[in-house]
């Protein structure tokens, strides 16, 4: 809410006062004051039901306050008695969409648009939700009218980024995806640099410092261009957090990597790991070196590989299974696939809740040493004895894909820009495939063929492992005797 509110009530000094309590709820609310301006606002229904720009106010607090359903009923209420606004339009368009509700977000950013159609704000948020549905030519008319109205919108430019990524246009896909720092929420990510920011430019004997950002992911993802990067300089260094440290020292091309930021030693130029395939210009080549680019540590990866050498039958598949990251699904909806065929489950997921661990407890075959996993170097470890890994949009997937192994990635709708439109493979990880929902929400649409894909797999394995019948031999016929010449005695004379 950018205007100031106008009472509903005759004019006078009791719509003067209103209009000016109103202002003061609409500025704490602003300022991040969201239970005052509550306050407020609640006081003001108890004088004068249904007053709309109360209920507005209660309902954009309930969508800030994560109950986008309430704010969506509060927000209604307020738009029918008072139509027009164009930034109740905003909020309505903000909480469906949280919802799911694709279709009434479209029809709120639509009127508010039309309200007012020079808000680079509403045209970007509208344009956001075309591209999740996978209208992406219906978002770029919204991208454009918005960059005319504000060149320099950053979630304008993010927004376009992904789009354009979405759909493969690489190149000035990662140029437009540059623009995720510039945007005020990003602001102060990193500490005050002590040297320029890297423009990928070739310094032999210079030192490169590669900062980690944004999710674990990203940091997997994008460390496949690390190798290009060392060969423009004279030394890649890593600041990373702990956790990765022992998978990124296995990047062909890191010399060193830090952990804390006091530890990073003098250097010439820095750069952001997610920036590297803009600075390098790679465009649309995904896998530039080999794959797997990331290895387990060889004395970890043996002491796990003893470990699990006693759990399930001989011959048996290893599966590993993940469900909490970028997009989690919930632990019970993948108990159906223990009972796929005859697998050996293992969790790849670190510090399970005790509910996650009763609900292992009712999967057969499943084993969970969650507890020893110390950090992604163990489940690097773990995966060289599985045959599969089958998990949700986690850092774990991404490992897997890294490493080069069987990997089943189960989408949530919308799914990230990087896992494209209407494919089942990825040029990223070579060795992945993707289930994707068809409606938000709706896991049975994974599941159903994941479960099936499973049991094939499953099912050929017995097959292979089944020892196959001998062939009865055939009898053997005898071998034609050797008879002697015989030569009849003449008769006698």
């Amino acid at each position: 809410m950018t205007k100031a509110p106008q009472a509903d009530v005759n004019a006078g000094p009791a719509a003067g006062a209103l209009n000016a309590t109103l202002t003061q709820a609409l500025a704490l609310m602003n300022g991040g004051q969201r239970a005052q301006a509550g306050v407020i606002c609640q006081a003001i229904l108890a004088d004068i039901p249904d007053q709309p720009d109360a209920l507005a106010m209660m309902g954009a607090i309930a969508g800030m306050e994560n109950n986008p359903a309430a704010g969506v009923d509060l927000m209604r209420r307020a738009i029918s008695r008072k139509p027009g606004v164009a930034s109740w339009y905003g909020h309505l368009m903000s909480m469906c969409f949280s919802l799911g509700q694709w279709d009434d977000a479209v029809a709120a950013g639509l009127e508010a648009v039309r309200i007012d159609p020079n808000s680079a704000v509403f045209l970007t948020s509208l344009a956001a939700i075309y591209s999740t549905m996978g209208d992406h030519a219906r978002a770029l008319p919204c991208l454009l009218r918005a960059l005319l109205l504000s060149p320099d919108h950053a979630e304008t430019h993010l927004c376009l980024g992904e789009s354009l990524l979405a759909q493969g246009d690489y190149g000035p896909g990662w140029a437009e995806y540059e623009w995720r720092y510039k945007r005020a929420a990003t602001q102060g990510v990193l500490p005050a640099m002590i040297t320029p920011a890297w423009n990928g430019m070739r310094i032999p004997s210079g030192v490169l410092l590669l900062v980690e950002d944004q999710d674990v992911d990203d940091v997997i993802q994008f460390a496949r261009y690390i190798p290009m990067a060392a060969e423009r300089v004279g030394q890649v260094i890593v600041a990373c957090d702990a956790g990765l440290a022992s998978l990124l020292e296995t990047v062909p091309g890191v010399a060193q990597y830090c952990r804390r930021w006091e530890d990073v030693p003098p250097h010439t130029v820095y750069c952001r790991l997610s920036s590297l395939p803009y600075l390098l210009n790679t465009g649309g080549d995904l896998n530039p070196g080999a794959t797997p680019y990331i290895q387990s540590d060889p004395a970890r990866t043996e002491t796990w590989r003893e470990r699990l050498a006693g759990t399930g039958a001989d011959g048996t598949k290893r599966i590993g299974l993940a469900w909490r990251g970028r997009h989690s699904l919930p632990l019970e909806s993948l108990v159906p696939l223990t009972s796929s065929g005859t697998a050996t489950f293992v969790s790849l997921q670190r510090a399970a809740t005790a509910e996650e661990q009763a609900v292992m407890a009712q999967c057969p075959g499943m084993i969970d040493h969650s507890a020893d996993m110390a950090d992604f170097g163990d489940i690097a470890a773990v995966m060289e004895s599985l045959d599969l890994i089958i998990t949700a949009d986690t850092a774990i997937g991404h490992l897997a894909g890294a490493m080069g192994k069987p990997v089943w990635m189960l989408l949530a709708k919308p799914a990230d820009w990087r896992w494209m439109l209407n494919q089942d493979d990825t040029p990223w990880y070579p060795t992945m495939r993707l289930f994707k929902q068809a409606a938000p929400g709706d896991w049975e649409s994974v599941l159903s063929p994941v479960n099936a894909a499973l049991s094939d797999l499953l099912n050929q394995a017995a097959q292979a492992e089944e020892p196959k019948p001998r062939r009865k031999a055939a009898p053997r016929k005898a071998a034609p005797r050797k008879t002697e010449a015989r030569t009849k005695a003449a008769p006698e004379a």
